[in-house]
């Protein structure tokens, strides 16, 4: 039975009550997150541990990786506060990762087993297993994040690093493709999903790099992939700040106040402003336009 639909009764109440909340502070002229429901669990529940969580010699298209990923972005856990893990129709890469385990083949000192293809190449093959696990769901949660890290630890596969310019949410809004014609209810339709890998292959190419070094040495991976998967795990945060910053300024709108709804904006940090272009285009252009 999926994790997520064991307390629906829960969330609700839970999502009413922190709307209620949200409101109440907005009339005293307080600040207060109304999305914390869109990940539950996630945000209370405590950080795992790198070295514990991802581990062993594995390719990252093995299910046991891909496991272990989502549980290090999930914290473990689904928003309802279940176990994370795969869905129902990929019960056969939960009972690979689970055989993995038993036999040992997790076992080992390094992280990834390292190869040199083209740049080209590896960016490719990265950023079609991202599609592939987000536009697929593989996991009950986190499939976002752990698209993100399955590229991530793809593209060092082929000795490919990602530069100090890649940005974790602005290729978060890419792979998301909220607002394509072809994407219904988070499920992308073909052409959403060709259009999302195009942006993503795009994106990815100004900001990679080869690194030789790895492949002589490939512990030196380890800090490196956790710095970047730790910045993936905790977008949720960036996610509920932009969904509560969109909700004020609509609000604003809606209510024709434009004046508090430009003070508002003018009071945010570049990089909020930034990533809330990113994501809603409408605030680039139109009657909608911020500066």
């Amino acid at each position: 039975m999926d994790n997520q639909s064991t307390y629906p009764n829960v969330e609700f109440i839970c999502s009413t009550l922190l709307s209620l909340l949200y409101n109440e502070s907005r009339k005293q002229g307080l600040r207060l997150p109304s999305n914390l429901h869109l990940y539950g669990a996630q945000m209370t529940t405590p950080f795992l541990d790198f070295n514990l969580v991802v581990v062993g010699c594995l390719r990252t298209k093995t299910p046991l990786r891909a496991l272990q990923l989502n549980a290090f972005v999930t914290s473990g856990v689904v928003p309802a506060g279940g176990a994370h893990g795969f869905h129902k129709g990929f019960l056969w890469m939960q009972k690979s990762a689970e055989a993995m385990s038993q036999i040992g083949e997790n076992e080992g000192s390094d992280l990834i087993p390292i190869t040199t293809q083209s740049v080209k190449y590896a960016i490719d093959v990265a950023c079609d297993l991202a599609i592939t696990v987000r536009v697929e769901q593989w996991f009950l949660d986190g499939n976002h994040r752990t698209a993100l890290a399955c590229m991530i630890f793809s593209l060092a596969e082929q000795s490919v690093i990602l530069s100090s310019t890649f940005c974790p949410y602005k290729a978060y809004t890419i792979i998301s493709a909220r607002f394509h014609p072809g994407n219904e209810s988070n499920h992308l339709d073909e052409v959403a999903r060709q259009s999302a890998r195009s942006h993503l292959v795009s994106y990815i190419r100004t900001c990679t790099r080869r690194a030789m070094p790895i492949k002589d040495s490939p512990t030196a991976l380890r800090p490196y992939l956790e710095r970047h998967l730790h910045a993936i795990r905790v977008l949720p945060n960036t996610v509920i700040e932009i969904e509560d910053l969109r909700c004020e300024l609509e609000i604003f709108a809606n209510e024709g106040a434009w004046m508090e709804r430009l003070k508002v904006w003018r009071a945010q940090g570049d990089r909020t402003k930034v990533n809330m272009k990113l994501t809603f285009s409408s605030l680039a252009k139109g009657i909608y336009k911020l500066p």
